[in-house]
């Protein structure tokens, strides 16, 4: 059927009258200077440009005839080409029902609900979820995105979706959880983590296997994200000295004190710390609401609770751990009473009281009550030497900074002979001859530099002022 464009139509008579102009001005510029020739065609193609558009124009504009049809065949024609398209356009509407089924149906409710805005609730979640297993791409797309969008609240549905799904829904409901696992803190995701686990644990074959995926990267995330949370609020988390049993190394330390903005939410991030094995909680800070949030990091085996006074209930939490290696007591005060609480904790290697004020008395009974621990036992004065035992002398190997020792003028070398009145042959003499006292405590110290007998009189310091 050829096809003309109706002459009534101005706007087509101008383009043509345009193009011809167009046309010789193109021929005059042959003969023209070079100069001259670039700016014209440059004004020639714009002019092309604009002359196209309002072709297309036009053509929207003017109505398609056959030639040499009568004005009655063509009302005839456009009726018969409408009844055909109402036709194909009716039978192909049955064959999406037949072959979207529910789906169809899925969709519709769901895009009602987007538009009344209730998309969180129950069946139109579950109405998104059939999407995601849609034949078309886009709205399997949009399906997603309504999920993640939906939050927390979709973590059921999703759930469900990797148990049960096919490949598509599968993976897509996997993500969608992800998403929204990282999206906010760990205790706000609607149990997504939790649900992964179980998915993990609990299924097989591909959904299985996209849990744990999933899984990976919510943890690996939330490691991340917990180390910039956690400093963001004064939380130190990181590579520091870490002195434990008057014993100093560089450790991988958390560490709550008084830098802490005091915001407890933030500390849920300590569960997410994976790799640390060791925490010092001071000050303030010790009290039942943290260490129950400390006791959460994954590889905690040593504590530290210094400067505080520890309460009844600040213990408790400590009987939730499976093991904890080492706990030192460090100038924090404890009553008697605390003694029992402390013999039913689990802990496996050492526990040390240095500066608490509980008697050296149950202290004893301690020993006895955990005959396998080891126990220190230190009133909390501090001298700042580490020395070897060498052939029944203890010479003095290094000098802390800051120490009592330093202020005193003891030097590397210096071996020492005697504690007030009490002789010293080995290094553990000098530590328990020093931990009968506390800080402020003067003592007197004998000793012998280059084959000199000298002494001094010093007064023993906290051991973190040194």
């Amino acid at each position: 059927m050829s096809v003309f464009i109706d002459p009534v139509n101005t706007h087509a008579e101008s383009a043509i009258h345009s193009s011809q102009s167009l046309i010789r001005r193109m021929f005059r510029i042959v003969d023209c200077s070079e100069p001259f020739k670039k700016r014209s065609l440059i004004v020639v193609l714009a002019s092309f440009f604009c002359l196209g558009s309002a072709v297309i124009e036009s053509l929207k504009a003017a109505p398609l005839q056959a030639t040499g049809s009568s004005p009655a065949a063509q009302d005839a024609t456009k009726v018969e080409d409408e009844g055909s398209q109402d036709n194909q356009s009716q039978d192909r509407k049955s064959q999406d029902r037949k072959s979207q089924g529910h789906g169809q149906n899925a969709t519709d409710q769901a895009e009602v609900a987007e538009g009344q805005d209730s998309g969180s609730s129950a069946p139109i979640l579950e109405q998104w979820v059939l999407q995601l297993g849609h034949e078309n791409y886009l709205r399997r797309e949009r399906a997603s995105r309504q999920l993640i969008k939906a939050g927390p609240a979709a973590v059921g549905v999703l759930s469900d979706a990797v148990r049960l799904g096919d490949l598509e829904v599968v993976e897509r409901a996997a993500a969608a959880m992800i998403e929204i696992a990282i999206s906010v803190p760990p205790r706000e995701d609607g149990g997504a983590y939790e649900r992964l686990l179980e998915l993990s644990s609990q299924s097989v074959g591909r959904p299985a296997s996209m849990a744990r995926n999933a899984l990976s990267e919510v943890k690996e995330f939330r490691s991340q994200q917990a180390k910039k949370s956690l400093a963001r609020a004064g939380v130190f988390v990181g590579l520091a000295e870490f002195s434990i049993g008057a014993q100093s190394r560089q450790r991988m330390l958390v560490e709550v004190g008084d830098n802490w903005n005091q915001d407890i939410k933030v500390l849920q991030w300590l569960a997410w710390v994976d790799g640390y094995d060791n925490a010092r909680v001071e000050g303030r800070s010790v009290r039942l609401e943290v260490i129950r949030e400390v006791v959460k990091m994954p590889s905690l085996r040593s504590l530290i609770l210094a400067d505080a006074e520890i309460r009844d209930d600040a213990l408790d939490p400590l009987n939730e751990l499976k093991r904890l290696d080492t706990l030192e007591f460090q100038y924090s005060r404890l009553e008697e009473s605390h003694g029992d609480l402390i013999a039913a904790l689990p802990l496996r290697t050492s526990l040390i009281l240095m500066g608490t004020g509980l008697s050296e008395q149950r202290a004893d009974r301690l020993k006895e009550e955990l005959p396998g621990l080891q126990i220190q036992y230190r009133r909390g004065g501090f001298l700042g030497v580490m020395c070897i035992d060498n052939f029944d002398v203890c010479e003095v190997t290094g000098i802390q900074e800051g120490s009592a020792a330093e202020a005193a003028g003891l030097m590397r070398g210096d071996i020492i002979t005697m504690i007030d009145d009490r002789e010293i042959k080995h290094f553990r003499d000098l530590q328990n001859a020093i931990n009968e006292h506390v800080p402020g405590d003067s003592v007197e110290v004998q000793y012998q530099r280059g084959g000199e007998d000298q002494s001094l009189s010093l007064k023993l310091r906290r051991y973190q002022e040194s």
